[in-house]
């Protein structure tokens, strides 16, 4: 996505249920907001809602860094300002997802996870303080020569575990995806533990 800002459009479901989509143009839906710009290249966006006050939620955004990979995470509040005490500065993040009630050291924390692919790691941040807790990045498809980490998303089973699915620029045919459950020592450092491998990848375009 070659644009330097995350657009932030709000559609009511009467919008939606009114009249065929067919008929919405970029000339009837319009940005309630957008945030400000980031330095290079603007990628994918993550919300995290603050369940005690949702005022204070917050827009977690990659910037991909273009040519030189010099990007990061940045973090805006609600009114599409960002806030430089959270932005996190790192080598060509891609995507980003939230969770809550992550397991660290016997409390609960909500985490920012994303891939950095010129590190070939995903990184995984507490929130709200965007503080790193992964030891400066947990290194993913280590048994393959094809890596650059780019697509991820977390998912939370009915215990409570929390994984991470990790997908790359370029892979084998089969097993293209691996799969991570997230854990946390006793040291404060979270780790990842590779669970299994699987899907397909089409030749055509990365997930």
């Amino acid at each position: 996505m070659k644009t330097r800002s995350f657009l932030l459009i709000w559609m009511c479901a009467g919008l939606l249920t009114s009249c065929s989509l067919s008929y919405i143009s970029k000339n009837t839906l319009k940005p309630l907001l957008i945030t400000d710009r980031v330095r290079s290249d603007s990628d994918d966006p993550a919300i995290w809602v603050n369940r005690k006050d949702t005022s204070e939620s917050l827009i977690i955004g990659t910037d991909k860094g273009g040519d030189t990979g010099e990007g990061g995470l940045y973090v805006f509040n609600l009114h599409g300002k960002i806030d430089s005490t959270k932005t996190v500065m790192l080598k060509r993040p891609n995507n980003v997802d939230v969770a809550y009630d992550f397991n660290f050291i016997g409390e609960k924390k909500d985490i920012a996870v994303c891939t950095e692919r010129n590190t070939n790691s995903i990184r995984v941040f507490s929130l709200p303080d965007m503080k790193a807790i992964d030891g400066g990045g947990i290194p993913v498809f280590e048994d393959s020569d094809m890596r650059s980490p780019m697509g991820i998303a977390l998912y939370t089973d009915e215990k409570g575990s929390i994984f991470a699915i990790v997908g790359r620029k370029s892979g084998p045919m089969e097993g293209y995806l691996y799969q991570y459950k997230l854990i946390s020592d006793e040291s404060g450092r979270v780790s990842a533990s590779l669970l299994r491998k699987f899907g397909k990848l089409s030749g055509r375009k990365e997930i």
